[in-house]
């Protein structure tokens, strides 16, 4: 067992899977929203629902959240420009967002990217992968929280910042602190 932020002591990976993940569910559409919430609810999660970016928006300013889970096509103000407001505030730089929507594609996942989702997943009823894509975005999350900030999985423009951090190479299974 190691000592620092990288400690592979098992006893430190249970307490990041202690509570239920905090998800906040914007859906403007509400059968989709309440299916969506039923579905995540009934998979252990605990969600706070919005109809309104302006609103999520708001609530994330002050309270935390393990994920964010955003539909793409809303009036208004849609998924895409949602997430970019999320990622220009300090209170969202950190929070996974996982795009849903049943927008498919090269050019919906390219937007998603741009935008800051963390992960992008088309409309389905198959509620036990939605839930998994979820679970390894809150632990991932968590576990960049328990490191102290650090990124742990390089996203979209992130590959320099991990670099810079930490001796690693694109194509290499090695990372050196």
């Amino acid at each position: 067992s190691s000592s620092g932020p990288f400690s592979t002591s098992p006893s430190a990976l249970p307490t990041l899977a202690a509570t239920a993940a905090r998800v906040l569910l914007l859906d403007d559409d509400p059968l989709g929203r309440m299916l969506t919430a039923r579905a995540l609810r009934a998979h252990g999660f605990e969600i706070l629902e919005f109809d309104r970016p302006e609103d999520a928006l708001g609530v994330l300013a002050v309270q935390a959240f393990d994920c964010v889970v955003t539909d793409a096509l809303m009036p208004d103000v849609d998924g895409f420009e949602f997430c970019r407001r999320l990622r220009a505030g300090r209170h969202g730089r950190g929070v996974p967002v996982l795009m849903l929507t049943s927008l498919d594609g090269d050019e919906a996942t390219r937007r998603a990217c741009e935008a800051g989702a963390s992960d992008f997943v088309v409309k389905s009823t198959n509620w036990t992968l939605l839930s998994h894509r979820i679970r390894q975005l809150v632990h991932v999350g968590r576990l960049e929280r328990a490191v102290g900030g650090g990124t742990l999985v390089a996203g979209p423009g992130e590959v320099s910042a991990v670099r810079a951090a930490f001796d690693w190479q694109p194509g290499s299974r090695r990372v050196r602190a």
